[in-house]
């Protein structure tokens, strides 16, 4: 089979890429899957070998051929099932899943992700998958387990890894970068010559850049996960007659509001790219909201977001470009030309405004349990490893079954500790922490 061409690092694959080396939050993406049997190694063998195999297993190629960007390839160095054989605290299991999100990752050459097992005090397990955000998202860690689990003859080998660019590969890119760049900084400044909108966002985005710094956690951080009873869900999303996906934005928009004390705030919403990718959109949400109306923004902010990935497709575009905000039609891939350190002090923390939501839909029937041991539910969350390098912000990932919703929050400089439970008591939703 032949092996496909890398895909070129984004601005903001660039962003998580440093967070990795120290310059900005570092994102790890985790699933955390309850049991409530003991679940022993062996039940796990053909997991972690199915995700050794697979599109989880890549490591970060670096040319060295200036201004080529990065990419992920094959190659990567896989770590051996993690078991701890010290007994977890029933109450700290998502203290446990921390500390497992916070192993060493080295996006370089690999380990790039961990499974590992851990047993309750009790009875029962905890298995964790964590690996770097630069990997996949939220979403792609959902298929790539799902995967990962399936059995029988009609399983199909995984796809061969993609190839390290070749040397003339590598100039091409780095010619097509440069000329993209050029052009759009040129056709910038000439229109801000002639429009003074375009000159005063320009000014106005150097002065922030070179004056302003965002607001950071000082040390205050925490993570949470609960269960919401799935017909209490339900009800709320029929008595105010939108869907499960606005419901979850006006939740966190609420603690967000809670957590900076304003009435509107800002929340990015992950979005399905035609090509298959998660780009993101941001809504702005006020206290007094219709559900319906946020339902209708939610969809119409997607659209414009996918329209901006088409519209972009001939170019090195970056589906999070709402986020970053490029001021007065300055290019983002700009952030790939000046280096590191200057990249990482102008774009800061991805996907992150006063708060983000992201709905990962209904989970499939294979996470019902592994070995034959049932399970007792699934978390798949981000966490942030670097603390002290994010911004202040309510983090949320949602996933659905039958029984319950699932909703995992990542707190960064919040210090309300039942923001969450008294946000959740005034919408009238049943739930119980992990």
């Amino acid at each position: 089979m032949t092996q496909p061409a890398a895909t070129r690092f984004s601005v903001v694959d660039d962003m998580f890429y440093r967070g990795h080396h120290g310059r900005g939050p570092s994102s790890v993406m985790q699933g955390v899957w309850r049991f409530t049997e003991r679940v022993e190694p062996d039940d796990l063998a053909a997991m972690h070998a199915a995700l050794s195999a697979g599109a989880l297993t890549r490591r970060v190629y670096s040319s060295r051929v200036p201004f080529a960007r990065r990419c992920l390839v094959g190659g990567a160095r896989v770590t051996p099932l993690v078991v701890d054989e010290i007994p977890i605290p029933s109450d700290s299991v998502v203290t446990w899943a921390d500390e497992r999100a916070c192993t060493p990752l080295n996006v370089d050459h690999g380990p790039v992700w961990e499974l590992a097992l851990g047993h309750v005090e009790g009875g029962g397990s905890v298995v964790t998958l964590s690996c770097s955000h630069l990997v996949t998202g939220g979403v792609g860690m959902v298929a790539i387990a799902e995967a990962s689990l399936a059995t029988g003859p009609t399983v199909s080998d995984p796809p061969p890894p993609p190839a390290p660019p070749r040397l003339r590969d590598d100039l091409r890119d780095a010619i097509t970068l440069w000329f993209h760049v050029v052009v759009a900084v040129v056709m910038s400044l000439a229109r801000a010559c002639v429009d003074r909108t375009v000159r005063d966002e320009l000014l106005g985005a150097a002065h922030t850049t070179a004056a302003a710094t965002p607001t950071l956690a000082q040390a205050v951080h925490r993570t949470t996960v609960v269960d919401v009873d799935a017909d209490d869900f339900a009800a709320v999303v029929e008595r105010e007659n939108t869907t499960a996906t606005a419901v979850f934005v006006a939740l966190v928009a609420a603690c967000a509001r809670s957590v900076h004390n304003r009435d509107t705030v800002r929340v990015a919403v992950p979005v399905a790219m035609p090509d298959g990718s998660v780009g993101s959109s941001v809504v702005t949400v006020a206290a007094d909201d219709a559900l319906p109306d946020l339902a209708e923004r939610i969809r119409r902010v997607a659209a414009r977001a996918r329209e901006h990935a088409v519209a972009s497709d001939a170019r090195p575009s970056d589906p999070l470009a709402a986020v970053i905000g490029s001021p007065g039609g300055m290019p983002d891939e700009l952030m790939q030309l000046v280096g590191d350190r200057i990249a990482a002090r102008v774009t800061g923390d991805p996907g992150m405004d006063d708060g983000l939501a992201s709905s990962l839909g209904v989970l499939p029937d294979a996470f019902l349990g592994v070995g034959g041991h049932p399970s007792d539910g699934l978390a798949v969350r981000a966490v942030t490893t670097n603390r002290s390098a994010a911004k202040v912000g309510v983090g949320a990932w949602m996933a659905r079954s039958s029984a319950r919703v699932t909703i995992a929050f990542d707190l960064t400089g919040v210090t309300d500790d039942d923001v969450i439970a008294k946000t959740l008591r005034t919408w009238g939703l049943r739930h119980r922490p992990w």
